[in-house]
C-alpha cells in the first residue's frame, strides 16, 4: 500500500478502537489523519506526540466545561 492508503486504513483503525462515542468516529478519522501526515512528514514521532496531548487536553477541557 502507498503512503495515502496506509494513512486511511490506520486512521479507521484509530477512530474504531476510541469508539465509546459513535458520533465521534468521523473527528476521530481526521484527527488520525493529521497525527499520520504528522509522523510521515516529520520521520519521527515527537511532532505526533505533542499534537496528541494538545488534542486530549482540548478534549479534557471541554468536557470540564460542559459538567
Amino acid at each position: 500500500m502507498g503512503i495515502g492508503s496506509t494513512l486511511l486504513v490506520t486512521s479507521f483503525m484509530l477512530s474504531f478502537a476510541h469508539f465509546g462515542v459513535p458520533l465521534s468516529i468521523p473527528i476521530l478519522i481526521v484527527v488520525g489523519l493529521i497525527l499520520g501526515i504528522a509522523r510521515s512528514k516529520s520521520g519521527g514521532l515527537l511532532l505526533p506526540m505533542i499534537i496528541h496531548f494538545f488534542h486530549n487536553l482540548l478534549v479534557i477541557s471541554i468536557e470540564q466545561l460542559s459538567f
